[in-house]
């Protein structure tokens, strides 16, 4: 496993986009726990994730995206005022949102307020298939030390800080009709979200 430390050079980027082009693996930095990433077109890569995590390969793998624009660019997603309001107070940050496609599927997103999360994402054009860096059933990974041991088969980990949160984001739904639900507890409280009802 190639090792990088931020700050990222151009030439890491470079490396990082390649590697995650060709379907490769990132473990990598956030604020709420570590990460590993996948190219979201690249199936291999995604596979790969799915296989090292011994991962339930039914269950949604969340996308994580550059910055809020990249929503505008998902064909077919509805986003109905509630979650634009959301986005707006919360992002980036800790919360995954789930919302419907127009076709009946549905997508868990989010925004992080990791620079490295954020420039990875963007060397893959502009979003990231994530989740957590870990043995599925054990405890996310909070510090690279612990992700390289969980998942030492990845092809690069990205150095950083010990995750600031150290918690999984919120998950909150928007259904198509402004419903807010809340899918799992975490950083940003139910209270918080349903504040933006107001907006």
């Amino acid at each position: 496993m190639k090792k990088f430390i931020p700050p990222l050079t151009a030439t890491m980027l470079d490396e990082l986009a390649s590697c995650l082009g060709a379907g490769g693996t990132v473990l990598f930095p956030t604020e709420t726990v570590y990460g590993i990433a996948a190219h979201p077109a690249k199936l291999d890569g995604i596979r790969r994730i799915i296989e090292l995590k011994s991962r339930d390969p039914n269950k949604p793998m969340q996308l994580l995206l550059a910055d809020v624009n990249q929503l505008e660019k998902l064909s077919g997603l509805i986003v109905p005022p509630l979650a634009r309001a959301i986005a707006k107070r919360f992002w980036p940050g800790a919360l995954t949102m789930v919302l419907h496609y127009e076709n009946g599927g549905t997508e868990g997103l989010r925004v992080p307020a990791s620079d490295v999360a954020q420039q990875l994402c963007a060397v893959a054009g502009g979003c990231l298939r994530t989740t957590s860096a870990n043995v599925s059933g054990e405890a996310p990974a909070l510090t690279a030390t612990a992700a390289a041991a969980a998942i030492p088969e990845a092809d690069i980990i990205v150095e950083g800080e010990i995750a600031a949160i150290g918690m999984a984001s919120t998950v909150c739904e928007v259904t198509p009709d402004g419903v807010l639900k809340i899918l799992r507890p975490g950083p940003i409280s139910e209270e918080e979200l349903r504040g933006c009802y107001e907006d």
